[in-house]
Protein backbone atom coordinates (compact mmCIF):
# COMPACT_ATOMS: atom_id res chain seq x y z
CA UNK A 1 0.00 0.00 0.00
CA UNK A 2 1.07 3.70 -0.83
CA UNK A 3 1.63 6.41 1.42
CA UNK A 4 -0.89 8.13 -0.69
CA UNK A 5 -3.84 5.28 -0.11
CA UNK A 6 -2.94 4.70 3.12
CA UNK A 7 -3.94 8.20 3.80
CA UNK A 8 -6.86 8.38 1.94
CA UNK A 9 -8.29 5.27 4.01
CA UNK A 10 -7.60 6.85 7.08
CA UNK A 11 -9.19 9.80 5.75
CA UNK A 12 -12.24 7.47 4.91
CA UNK A 13 -12.42 5.86 8.65
CA UNK A 14 -12.25 9.37 9.63
CA UNK A 15 -15.15 10.37 7.99
CA UNK A 16 -17.65 7.61 8.50
CA UNK A 17 -16.77 7.70 12.73
CA UNK A 18 -17.41 11.12 12.63
CA UNK A 19 -20.66 10.68 10.58
CA UNK A 20 -21.60 7.95 12.68
CA UNK A 21 -21.01 9.60 16.23
CA UNK A 22 -22.40 13.41 15.37
CA UNK A 23 -24.75 12.38 12.57
CA UNK A 24 -26.68 10.18 15.25
CA UNK A 25 -30.06 10.99 16.33
CA UNK A 26 -31.15 10.67 19.73
CA UNK A 27 -31.42 6.90 21.57
CA UNK A 28 -35.48 5.68 21.27
CA UNK A 29 -37.48 6.52 24.27
CA UNK A 30 -38.71 4.19 26.79
CA UNK A 31 -41.63 3.23 27.84
CA UNK A 32 -43.81 5.75 29.66
CA UNK A 33 -43.37 4.35 33.05
CA UNK A 34 -47.23 3.60 34.27
CA UNK A 35 -47.52 5.66 36.93
CA UNK A 36 -46.47 8.80 34.53
CA UNK A 37 -49.46 9.51 32.30
CA UNK A 38 -48.76 11.16 28.41
CA UNK A 39 -50.42 14.55 28.71
CA UNK A 40 -53.19 15.47 26.94
CA UNK A 41 -51.40 17.20 24.05
CA UNK A 42 -48.96 14.28 23.65
CA UNK A 43 -49.37 11.02 22.18
CA UNK A 44 -49.86 7.97 24.14
CA UNK A 45 -46.59 5.86 24.21
CA UNK A 46 -46.73 2.37 25.56
CA UNK A 47 -46.43 1.79 29.08
CA UNK A 48 -44.68 -0.84 31.13
CA UNK A 49 -46.43 -2.05 34.76
CA UNK A 50 -44.14 -3.65 37.09
CA UNK A 51 -46.20 -6.33 38.72
CA UNK A 52 -44.40 -7.94 42.02
CA UNK A 53 -46.27 -10.32 44.24
CA UNK A 54 -45.09 -13.11 47.09
CA UNK A 55 -46.82 -15.89 46.26
CA UNK A 56 -47.54 -19.86 47.75
CA UNK A 57 -49.05 -21.91 44.92
CA UNK A 58 -51.13 -20.91 42.17
CA UNK A 59 -52.85 -17.43 40.93
CA UNK A 60 -54.22 -15.85 38.05
CA UNK A 61 -54.37 -11.98 37.90
CA UNK A 62 -56.89 -10.53 34.75
CA UNK A 63 -55.90 -7.65 33.57
CA UNK A 64 -58.53 -5.59 30.96
CA UNK A 65 -59.75 -1.98 29.72
CA UNK A 66 -61.54 -1.48 33.40
CA UNK A 67 -59.27 -2.90 35.74
CA UNK A 68 -57.49 -5.92 37.60
CA UNK A 69 -58.95 -9.40 38.93
CA UNK A 70 -57.06 -11.62 41.07
CA UNK A 71 -57.97 -14.96 41.17
CA UNK A 72 -56.83 -17.47 44.08
CA UNK A 73 -56.14 -21.22 43.18
CA UNK A 74 -54.56 -23.07 45.73
CA UNK A 75 -52.32 -22.62 48.86
CA UNK A 76 -52.02 -19.68 50.35
CA UNK A 77 -53.10 -15.89 49.21
CA UNK A 78 -50.73 -13.63 47.83
CA UNK A 79 -48.80 -11.12 49.68
CA UNK A 80 -46.72 -7.84 49.16
CA UNK A 81 -48.86 -7.07 46.48
CA UNK A 82 -47.70 -4.42 43.90
CA UNK A 83 -48.83 -2.92 40.90
CA UNK A 84 -46.02 -0.63 39.95
CA UNK A 85 -45.36 0.20 43.98
CA UNK A 86 -48.70 0.63 44.59
CA UNK A 87 -49.99 -1.70 47.38
CA UNK A 88 -53.09 -4.16 46.78
CA UNK A 89 -54.53 -6.75 49.13
CA UNK A 90 -56.52 -8.98 46.52
CA UNK A 91 -57.41 -11.25 49.69
CA UNK A 92 -59.64 -8.51 51.23
CA UNK A 93 -59.94 -6.97 47.27
CA UNK A 94 -60.17 -9.34 44.87
CA UNK A 95 -61.31 -6.59 42.16
CA UNK A 96 -59.40 -3.49 41.48
CA UNK A 97 -60.88 -1.03 39.04
CA UNK A 98 -58.63 1.60 37.37
CA UNK A 99 -61.53 4.46 37.51
CA UNK A 100 -61.38 4.54 41.03
CA UNK A 101 -57.99 4.27 41.77
CA UNK A 102 -56.60 7.97 40.86
CA UNK A 103 -52.75 6.55 39.53
CA UNK A 104 -54.32 3.64 37.73
CA UNK A 105 -56.88 5.71 35.92
CA UNK A 106 -54.47 5.93 32.48
CA UNK A 107 -54.61 2.98 31.90
CA UNK A 108 -58.12 2.49 30.63
CA UNK A 109 -56.27 3.96 27.42
CA UNK A 110 -54.54 1.29 27.00
CA UNK A 111 -54.94 -2.15 25.54
CA UNK A 112 -54.03 -5.26 27.70
CA UNK A 113 -54.56 -7.98 25.00
CA UNK A 114 -51.03 -6.53 23.52
CA UNK A 115 -49.35 -7.19 26.81
CA UNK A 116 -45.96 -8.95 26.49
CA UNK A 117 -43.61 -10.02 29.38
CA UNK A 118 -40.08 -8.18 29.21
CA UNK A 119 -38.87 -9.76 31.89
CA UNK A 120 -39.67 -12.09 34.83
CA UNK A 121 -38.43 -13.33 38.13
CA UNK A 122 -39.60 -16.23 40.04
CA UNK A 123 -38.68 -19.89 40.69
CA UNK A 124 -41.89 -21.77 39.28
CA UNK A 125 -43.96 -20.58 36.38
CA UNK A 126 -44.98 -17.30 35.74
CA UNK A 127 -46.85 -16.19 32.25
CA UNK A 128 -48.73 -13.93 30.20
CA UNK A 129 -51.25 -15.47 27.79
CA UNK A 130 -53.18 -12.84 26.03
CA UNK A 131 -57.18 -12.78 25.73
CA UNK A 132 -59.58 -10.86 23.40
CA UNK A 133 -60.21 -8.37 26.04
CA UNK A 134 -57.18 -8.47 27.69
CA UNK A 135 -54.27 -10.59 29.37
CA UNK A 136 -54.13 -12.98 32.56
CA UNK A 137 -51.10 -13.42 34.04
CA UNK A 138 -50.59 -16.43 35.68
CA UNK A 139 -48.21 -17.82 39.20
CA UNK A 140 -47.42 -21.39 39.75
CA UNK A 141 -45.27 -21.93 42.57
CA UNK A 142 -45.05 -25.58 43.74
CA UNK A 143 -42.09 -25.41 45.83
CA UNK A 144 -42.53 -25.56 49.71
CA UNK A 145 -42.96 -21.91 51.12
CA UNK A 146 -43.18 -18.64 49.15
CA UNK A 147 -41.26 -17.00 46.91
CA UNK A 148 -41.60 -13.56 45.35
CA UNK A 149 -42.55 -13.01 41.86
CA UNK A 150 -41.67 -10.41 39.59
CA UNK A 151 -42.56 -9.71 36.08
CA UNK A 152 -42.72 -6.47 33.53
CA UNK A 153 -44.86 -6.10 31.29
CA UNK A 154 -45.23 -3.77 28.24
CA UNK A 155 -48.81 -2.50 27.11
CA UNK A 156 -49.55 -0.87 24.02
CA UNK A 157 -51.89 2.30 23.62
CA UNK A 158 -55.57 1.58 22.24
CA UNK A 159 -55.89 2.02 18.54
CA UNK A 160 -58.40 5.12 17.92
CA UNK A 161 -58.21 6.64 21.50
CA UNK A 162 -58.58 10.66 21.36
CA UNK A 163 -55.60 12.55 22.63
Amino acid sequence: MTRSTGGAIALLILLVVTLTTFGRTSAPSAPTPATKPATATSALKPVVLIITARIDGSDILKFTRDGAHWTHKEWQWPTDVKIDDVDWAPESQSDLAFKDQKQFEFLRDYDFSTARAIAKHGRGILSVEQEDDGCEISFADSANGADTYTIEIRVQPRKGEAQ
